[in-house]
């Protein structure tokens, strides 16, 4: 059995007053009740993830503060905002059979035609997902609702964009993630998650080989990918993919309006807890003849 690792062990609570000393202990709390549930993927940040780590020491003032109080109080209120829809979120993740196709054929592919905000249940239309598989690739297509697609910024994900994460095995948490853009651009990068709930973001920012295409609509865009199954690392590696073969994705449309410091609007076409790096949430696709 894992046993969870006090904020006192990890440098999180150094020395506190009475008022941190409360505070601290509601942290402590949220991590030891997030294990083993949905919300772990939240709850782990708490002592992970680093820049998570310096807003939680300036709000406890256990450290020389390099965040203002109140964006570090903002930043502590939106992760417990976060832990509070783990803790509440009762969906498994979905299991789908995903059908052979011919390449870039989709009159047989598993079609979506629903887009749920990240952590809710409750979705509309403007965004149709197309996903078949061949024995070298796996098949995608989306077509986007969106009169004036953003471009992207200095990263492809600080505009309009398509990302598909994709984890080939389970006991290694290796995942890829590929970024489409409306206007052609594409990129894959490679990250890990440890079984302490670390994750490595980027550990290889070339990422495994895939074919992309993009293109402007009368009312939005569409994207296609082709993601050679040979190119994964893994149990992937070197071999075709046959019927009964299983892979676990994650599928995100990050949708922005072009207004200066607006956060974009992410959806998926199935109910998705946190985002595409909570690896607890993937959908399970079984390759289907």
């Amino acid at each position: 059995m894992k046993r969870y690792v006090p904020l006192a062990a990890c440098g999180i609570l150094l020395s506190a007053g009475c008022a941190s000393d409360g505070r601290a202990k509601l942290l402590e709390e949220a991590y030891r009740t997030g294990k083993g549930t949905p919300a772990q993927f939240a709850t782990d940040k708490i002592i992970r993830d680093r820049e998570t780590g310096r807003a939680i020491r300036s709000w406890l003032g256990t450290d020389i503060p390099r965040i203002p109080e109140a964006e570090a109080e903002r930043s502590v209120k939106a992760l417990l905002s976060d832990i509070r829809s783990g803790l509440n979120w009762r969906l498994k993740p979905p299991r789908y059979n995903l059908p052979r196709i011919s390449a870039g054929e989709w009159t047989h592919a598993l079609k979506f035609d629903r887009a749920f905000p990240l952590g809710q249940t409750a979705g509309a239309g403007g965004t149709r997902w197309f996903l078949g598989w061949t024995p070298e690739t796996l098949e995608v297509r989306v077509e986007c609702v969106d009169p004036a697609p953003v471009s992207s910024r200095k990263q492809l994900w600080e505009g309009d964009c398509i990302e598909l994460f994709l984890w080939p095995d389970i006991p290694l948490m290796l995942y890829a993630e590929y970024l489409v853009t409306p206007h052609g651009g594409k990129r894959s990068i490679y990250h890990l998650r440890t079984e302490e709930g670390i994750v490595h973001y980027g550990i290889d920012r070339r990422g495994p080989e895939f074919t992309a295409a993009a293109g402007l609509t009368p009312d939005g865009y569409f994207v296609t990918c082709s993601i050679p199954w040979n190119k994964l690392a893994g149990l992937w590696e070197k071999r075709e993919a046959v019927p009964g073969n299983r892979v676990r994705l994650a599928l995100v449309r990050c949708d922005w309006n072009g207004e200066s410091g607006s956060p974009p609007v992410k959806t998926s076409p199935y109910p998705l807890l946190y985002d595409g790096h909570n690896l607890y949430g993937y959908a399970e696709f079984i390759l289907t003849r």
